[in-house]
Order: structure tokens, then sequence, then C-alpha cells
């Protein structure tokens, strides 16, 4: 996990369980605790390992060509939400 183009955090590849949904921000969609306070201007996840050590992010994602090695499948951006929902710029439909 990086954070400003620092890493973080690793671990082990994650897998659903008892068919939990993933929640950006948040342990869960219902959990009253442990969620993100503050604002995230983008979010991207990516098939794949992209980046090896530290970087500079980029002013926004963009989406990636369809043979990309590390080929985002969603990129959340703050401009792309409207109330409670929010647009994948991604091109892969992961609307949420």
């Amino acid at each position: 996990l990086y954070l400003n183009g620092k890493l973080v955090g690793t671990g082990p590849a994650t897998k659903p369980v008892d068919g939990a949904r993933f929640v950006v921000g948040n342990v869960g969609p219902d959990n009253p605790i442990d969620y993100f306070l503050g604002r995230v201007r983008a979010v991207r996840i990516s098939r794949g390992e992209r980046y090896a050590g530290d970087f500079v992010p980029p002013e926004a994602f963009t989406p990636d060509g369809p043979d990309a090695p590390a080929r985002a499948i969603l990129i959340y951006e703050g401009a792309a939400v409207d109330g409670d929902a929010v647009t994948d710029r991604s091109g892969e439909g992961n609307h949420g």
C-alpha cells in the first residue's frame, strides 16, 4: 500500500471472505468503526504490482492500455463523486 508515493504497508493478497464486499476506506459497508476519516483525492487499484519502490504520484490517474502488466481496474477521483455514487474512470465499469 502506497500513500502519496511512499510505501506504508505490505501484506499477502486478500480474497473475499464469506461474501464480504470490498469497500474503499472502510473495513466493510456496515462497520461503524475502523473507517477512513478525511479526504481522498484519488484511489487506483491495479491488477498486479505497479511499483517496486517510492514514486512521485501523477496529478491525475489515467486508464491503462489493455496490455499493461499492472492495468488499473478501478480509478476513483473526488471529482467523480455525485452524492453516494462514484464513477470508475479506469474503463472497467467498477462504479460504486
